[in-house]
């Protein structure tokens, strides 16, 4: 099965936080009295530490609330160094009994951890695959002709895989581990599959909250596409006044919504461009509403000053949980959209030059 590959260190040096108690799990191992077990949620950064606790005559109990099907972290720690790590799947007030054996665990009567377990070995399986297909890619030895079969069964294995999460994910609609497992893998997915699956889910699991996330941010994808009528935006601007997206598009040809961060530094590498654009184009019609998903009011207004961003920017400074964003499925910045003077989004996420030639094509 797989087993956790994270900044260990990192997680020593972390803290632990007291947790209601709702899941709960039941745990026996051969480590000895003393050892420190901890349960952790795994993030970009490497291992939250949620609960821990000391082994004592072989057993140990953690215990955590979750709100949904979640992936977490279980750690064995002796004399300061890991001993033990491995993932499962934890779920809203389950109980589990947990038994380590052989740096693996097993999870007897856990239908979502019998369903990971087997996809996590097959998933290891094909990457070793792949692995050995990337080695025969790289290998300047090897003729075109072989090192194009060596691609072409990369792109065959991973059409593989890709299929295999589809039939996982379907074949266990109604369960917690299918709405769980459509979160992780729903961008890897055929539009076929995926679109199969979403309407499983909408017979059988609608209430499941991954696929109800799911659901809304494809609505919100749907309306706010190219040809559809721009969504209302109401925020307030760095002086404190409300400023209605609608009122801009009234005023002007070519609306730039343009949503980033000074967080972000993919946005601020995009902004010279767009500082060009409207230097170029502001008096020919087209004004920018820039859309900040900052949470820190100082940083948001300081890196415009600095940025030289001389047009309207808006934000309710709550981040990623900012209505504009959820509004148009914003996953991901920078994110552009043009509307034009009739409020159709003709245009969505370019970038530099492809930005400028769309612009100067509408006002030309």
């Amino acid at each position: 099965m797989k087993h956790i590959l994270l900044i260990i260190t990192a997680f020593l040096c972390l803290g632990t936080s007291s947790a209601q108690k709702a899941s709960v799990i039941n745990g026996t191992c051969p480590f000895k009295d003393g050892d420190s077990v901890y349960l952790a949620s795994i993030a970009s950064g490497g291992l939250v530490p949620v609960d821990s606790c000391l082994v004592k005559n072989g057993k140990f109990t953690l215990k955590e609330t979750v709100n949904v099907t979640s992936l977490r972290a279980l750690l064995v720690i002796e004399n300061k160094m890991p001993v033990a790590a491995t993932d499962f799947i934890i779920e809203p007030g389950v109980t589990l009994t947990v038994s380590f054996k052989n740096n693996s665990i097993e999870i007897p009567n856990s239908k979502s951890n019998e369903v990971w377990f087997k996809l996590s070995d097959y998933e290891q399986a094909q990457t070793k695959k792949i692995e050995q297909m990337w080695s025969q890619l790289s290998d300047s030895t090897l003729s075109i002709q072989q090192r194009l079969s060596a691609k072409q069964k990369i792109d065959s294995i991973t059409y593989s895989t890709y299929s295999e999460y589809a039939k996982v994910i379907s074949g266990n609609i109604p369960s917690n581990i299918s709405g769980f497992l459509l979160w992780q893998h729903y961008s890897k997915l055929s539009e076929s599959d995926l679109n199969k699956i979403m309407e499983q889910m909408k017979k059988k699991s609608p209430s499941d909250p991954y696929y109800q996330t799911l659901a809304q941010r494809f609505k919100a994808e749907e309306e706010t596409s190219v040809g559809k009528d721009f969504k209302e935006i109401a925020l307030v601007d760095m002086s404190g006044n409300m400023k209605r997206l609608s009122s801009v598009v009234k005023e002007n040809k070519l609306v730039l919504v343009d949503f980033w961060a000074s967080w972000c530094r993919p946005c601020i590498a995009e902004m010279p461009n767009v500082r060009k654009v409207y230097a170029a184009y502001h008096s020919k019609g087209l004004e920018i509403y820039g859309v900040s998903l900052d949470e820190n009011q100082l940083n948001w207004q300081t890196a415009v000053q600095r940025l030289g961003m001389n047009w309207i920017q808006v934000s309710d400074l709550k981040g990623w949980q900012s209505k504009a964003a959820q509004t148009y499925n914003i996953q991901s910045i920078p994110s552009t959209l043009l509307i034009d003077s009739n409020g159709k989004i003709v245009a969505k996420n370019l970038r530099g030059e492809e930005l400028e030639k769309k612009i100067a094509e509408i006002l030309k």
